[in-house]
């Protein structure tokens, strides 16, 4: 083969190391320029070399082609059967990110395009056949390096052709490292691979310290050990991508965060105390989507925002998140209506649904605080003024029973009121109102009376405090009916002043990680 090598390696680094070729062809001439070529060609034991580099950068131990069929003009090639014994690549990324394929390749001049250029040939491959291949991979942009090799690959490529709308079927299964897997299945053209190519690559039980470099640059954080498992579909369709991926994580370790790190950092050991169930695993489905016409496409950037997006809802949003992940709808937060500290019925079915969530993510603790705001203050003072007007009237409320509305227009209740105003505001002041000429008197007087015993009412920061702490203890009883082992992952944290809206007052909860 060196004798080919000036010819076929012009314009690249590239060096020819060994191949023998060997044929058994039979050819046949005939006028016009017409000819025909039949038979068996074998290439052994060739790899093509980069100037200081030991590994070849493409290679392999035989190369067979079988019931080569061949014509001319127009130029027709058909191939019944490939061998590709031991094939063998090399795929480096250097640290600005450019593959080494890509820099050979690309210092060819490019050829101007002709008017009348003459169409492709028609080239027909039936079948592949890979046995024992590997692929040695290298990232020199990460820090330190990363690099894994895939191994053993095997399996077959079938029905390739230059033909319009053919596309050809992959499958291959190979080892990745010591104990990892991998299987590539699909069909593409090649064409016009950027408009029909559908592909699945399935990575199994890949050691993520072997990974590690990609976890450190992407999320900022050492990975100590673990496992992944990765499906990775792309569908292109006429220049228009939709991936489907899906990413299982086992029994992930995580050790410090890399403060000196430039990559982008995630709060990744709360995305994983929320996502880790309870057989330490984390299943993620991420689809991107997006057009190879756009110049800022970047398919690994798609996947790292999709990354991103997940891990960021998790934990800005983790109630909303986490039902979204265990097939619900999710909730935003959890409220108490103003004034009070039961804990109604939807709110309580949050907290259970939290509770359970806890108890399939072991690594999840909860800091429960209870919420106060203005509006209590007000709710407050209304309910001890009405339930002092509701017992004067002779029908106090019972414990936890709601609170009605005064009836101002009741006669009952109008007489209650000016008692509890005596009481509490004075009888001269109340004698004042009753007796100025031309004054409010009936429903109105009973309506003024009450908005002053209101306004009167103080209350002070103890109060709303005490409330908060109650609110607070109820929440965590709640939770702890159904799940008592989740006590000492459940902690009750000082009350604060929270935000209050129509739905009602916030119960503050902060999730962290074991």
């Amino acid at each position: 083969m060196a004798p080919l090598a000036p010819y076929a390696l012009a314009g690249t680094p590239l060096k020819l190391s060994g191949g023998a070729l060997s044929a058994d062809l039979k050819l046949n001439a005939a006028s016009a320029g017409r000819w025909s070529l039949g038979g068996q060609l074998k290439v052994a034991k060739m790899a093509l070399q980069e100037p200081g580099e030991p590994l070849p950068l493409l290679g392999w131990n035989t190369l067979s082609l079988s019931q080569l069929q061949a014509q001319g003009m127009p130029l027709k090639v058909s191939i019944n059967d490939v061998r590709l014994d031991q094939p063998r690549a090399r795929l480096i990324l250097d640290p600005q990110r450019n593959l080494n394929w890509q820099k050979i390749f690309a210092r060819q001049p490019a050829k101007p395009a002709s008017g009348n250029s003459a169409p492709l040939p028609q080239v027909d491959v039936h079948s592949i056949h890979v046995q024992n291949g590997a692929v040695e991979f290298a990232d020199h942009g990460m820090t330190p390096d990363f690099a894994t090799r895939m191994h053993h690959l095997r399996g077959s490529i079938q029905n390739l052709s230059t033909r319009a709308g053919g596309r050809g079927r992959i499958t291959l299964d190979g080892a990745v490292d010591q104990y990892g897997e991998v299987k590539v299945r699909g069909a593409l053209s090649p064409m016009s691979p950027t408009d029909s190519t559908d592909i699945l690559l399935d990575f199994h039980n890949l050691a993520l310290n072997n990974l590690n470099p990609y976890s450190m640059n992407f999320a900022g954080w050492q990975v100590k050990d673990g496992k992944l498992s990765l499906e990775l579909r792309y569908l292109l369709d006429h220049r228009q991508l939709k991936g489907e991926n899906r990413i299982v994580i086992d029994s992930i370790q995580l050790g410090e965060e890399l403060k000196g790190d430039k990559s982008p950092h995630l709060p990744l050991k709360l995305a994983v105390a929320l996502l880790e169930d309870s057989d330490g695993r984390i299943d993620l489905d991420l689809p991107v989507a997006g057009s190879l016409d756009d110049p800022q496409f970047s398919y690994g950037q798609l996947v790292w925002k999709a990354i991103v997006n997940v891990v960021t809802k998790v934990v800005t949003a983790p109630f909303r998140a986490l039902g979204a992940l265990l097939g619900g709808d999710g909730f935003d937060d959890i409220r108490f209506v103003a004034g009070e500290a039961h804990v109604s019925p939807p709110e309580r079915e949050k907290l259970d649904k939290v509770a359970a969530v806890m108890a399939k993510r072991p690594k999840m603790q909860l800091s429960i605080a209870g919420g106060y705001a203005a509006e209590d203050a007000k709710q407050l003072a209304r309910a001890r003024v009405d339930s002092a007007v509701l017992a004067a009237a002779g029908h106090p409320p019972m414990d936890d029973e709601p609170l009605p509305s005064l009836d101002l227009k009741d006669a009952q209740t109008q007489s209650a009121i000016k008692s509890v105003y005596g009481q509490r505001i004075g009888r001269l002041k109340l004698l004042g109102h009753t007796l100025k000429p031309g004054g409010p008197s009936g429903e109105a007087l009973a309506k003024l009376l009450r908005d002053e015993m209101l306004a009167a009412e103080k209350v002070g920061d103890a109060d709303l405090v005490k409330l908060a702490k109650l609110r607070g203890d109820n929440a965590r009883k709640v939770m702890l009916r159904h799940q008592p082992e989740l006590a000492d992952r459940i902690a009750l944290d000082q009350p604060k002043q929270t935000s209050a809206n129509r739905d009602g007052v916030e119960l503050a909860v902060k999730i962290s990680a074991k």
